[in-house]
């Protein structure tokens, strides 16, 4: 209804809480949103998209030179569709993973 595109999802669950992350292309929306269905805590990370070639050994290549810039990765998810998969870090220092990364 609000116009909100979700680009990846991740759900964690167990029996006393859930984390329900998404990705969104207008995060302001989104939030409004979500807030107007009471979750209990609502927080916003940034990360970071990554498109790589979808064949074997890119996420390697995307963790190697994250970990030679001393970047930590917090979570990631990808998806793959075609010849290209969009890659989402959470790390600890976003500026030092975009120079890690070049």
């Amino acid at each position: 209804k609000k116009g909100v595109n979700i680009l990846g999802l991740s759900i964690d669950e167990s029996t006393d809480w859930g984390v329900f992350r998404i990705i969104v292309n207008k995060l302001d929306r989104a939030k409004q949103s979500l807030r107007s269905y009471g979750p209990k805590a609502l927080m916003v990370n940034k990360v970071l998209e990554v498109t790589l070639p979808n064949e074997p050994g890119q996420l390697q290549k995307v963790s190697e030179r994250l970990a030679r810039g001393k970047v930590n990765v917090n979570y990631a998810y990808a998806t793959g569709q075609g010849n290209e998969t969009a890659l989402y870090v959470s790390v600890n220092d976003v500026k030092k993973a975009i120079q890690a990364l070049g």
